[in-house]
């Protein structure tokens, strides 16, 4: 018997108590996993000045996590 995940299970990335460095550059905090494979996030700072800190939340995708540097939250 083989063990196979659903299509939506692969789409999962745990970015819990962390803070994201996406590859354009956005810092932000992952705040809630949608189902689709993002997640709401809070821009807290980045070189363009509509994702600075205080943005409305940004939706996230598995791409944009996978490529992202993780920066651990203690």
């Amino acid at each position: 018997m083989a063990f196979r995940l659903s299509p939506g299970a692969r789409k999962y990335r745990d970015v819990r108590g962390h803070i994201l460095r996406l590859p354009s550059g956005i810092i932000c905090v992952p705040l809630t996993y949608r189902g689709d494979g993002s997640w709401s996030a809070i821009p807290v700072g980045g070189p363009l000045a509509v994702y600075g800190a205080g943005a409305a939340d940004i939706a996230i995708f598995v791409e944009d996590i996978d490529a992202a540097e993780r920066i651990e939250v203690r």
